[in-house]
């Protein structure tokens, strides 16, 4: 057997039981009410699920374990990057706009979340939007304005 092959095998084993536990972690999950069992708790553990589907390129199965966890922490700015870092990975520009303009107005000092919105920005046609986020990030922030080349994409 080839050093190729036993690593694939290997590769497709780990994958599985992760997909399995991240199964059982799912239908856990589902058997809270997230009113009564600590809401940030039941959040937290839903954006971990939303994270190893994106990991693993399922894009909408992530967006769906991160509304799960919005649904239990609706103000936390996190999950709502999370969701905007998904919707944007598939194209869905105006809603991941929406969630991450949320993140950055929950905590404006929330340096990813501005730098995943002036890209989405970016990417959805809306250079000179993008351009005053990215100022307003700095201001924000307390600092100057540096170079802006980072959220126009070329």
């Amino acid at each position: 057997q080839s050093l190729q092959s036993v690593y694939s095998q290997n590769y497709l084993q780990v994958h599985d039981q992760i997909e399995r536990c991240a199964t059982i972690y799912g239908q856990w999950l589902c058997k809270f009410d997230h009113r009564r069992a600590g809401g940030l708790s039941i959040a937290y553990g839903w954006n971990n699920l939303g994270n190893l589907a994106l990991a693993d390129g399922l894009r909408e199965q992530a967006v769906t374990h991160y509304e799960h966890a919005l649904e239990a922490a609706p103000d936390q700015p996190l999950l709502l990057h999370n969701l905007g870092s998904a919707l944007r990975q598939r194209k869905d520009h105006p809603a991941a706009i929406a969630a991450l303009e949320n993140a950055v107005e929950r905590e404006p000092g929330y340096l990813d979340a501005w730098l995943q919105l002036g890209i989405t920005l970016g990417s959805d046609g809306q250079a000179e939007r993008a351009v005053l986020r990215h100022r307003r990030m700095w201001w924000e922030l307390g600092r100057g304005v540096p170079s802006l080349a980072i959220v126009v994409p070329a």
